[in-house]
């Protein structure tokens, strides 16, 4: 099994494209540090993700893990 590095800076910066123009620059995402992100961490690599809209905050949680995703409002 191939463990998890996360996305690179290229991929990284393509997501947070991709959400802004779905949400016509309403929403942006931005990479956080474990120590920004809410919720249990996990015990391997991660990439945590902070997801803001003018009303809304929502924390994301990415890793080689089941379930590979989680979101913490």
């Amino acid at each position: 099994m191939v463990g998890f590095n996360g996305p690179d800076s290229a991929s990284l910066k393509l997501l947070g494209e991709m959400i802004s123009t779905a949400s016509k620059g309403y929403a942006k995402v931005e990479q956080i540090g474990s120590e920004a992100y809410p919720g249990p961490l996990n015990k391997g690599p991660t990439l945590y993700l902070k997801l803001t809209n003018p009303y809304l905050t929502r924390y994301v949680a990415l890793g080689d893990y089941e379930p590979p995703v989680t979101v913490i409002s």
